[in-house]
């Protein structure tokens, strides 16, 4: 799917990461943790960490690839971030697609096993 929308010229989706669903597993763990309240302790708040998130997730993808007036992001284990990228990217639009399990654990093997 990836290699179809690639062709469209105004769409990029590029190469997977690799580095987003581990970003995203980090903002997800904060929340509820001694380390958030230690964060706010220092004046941190969580939309201040929202607003850092978004700006690192949007230089990953923006520089992963030439400029395109859409941007594509083919990440496995997104899914599991959904509600917080709803949040930071509220006019973003969502495409989950859904596979033959076989392929997918075929996928996750060789992405666990790098």
């Amino acid at each position: 799917m990836r290699v179809l929308l690639d062709v469209h010229p105004k769409v990029r989706c590029g190469p997977e990461t690799r580095i987003l669903p581990r970003i995203l597993h980090i903002s997800s763990h904060l929340v509820g943790t001694p380390e958030m309240n230690r964060l706010a302790a220092a004046g941190i708040s969580r939309d201040t960490l929202d607003i850092a998130f978004l700006k690192f997730i949007r230089t990953i993808i923006f520089r992963s690839g030439p400029p395109a007036e859409r941007y594509c992001v083919k990440d496995p284990f997104l899914d599991t971030s959904m509600n917080f990228l709803f949040k930071i990217f509220p006019n973003s639009k969502f495409i989950l697609m859904i596979r033959d399990g076989r392929a997918v654990a075929h996928s996750v093997v060789r992405y666990v096993n790098f």
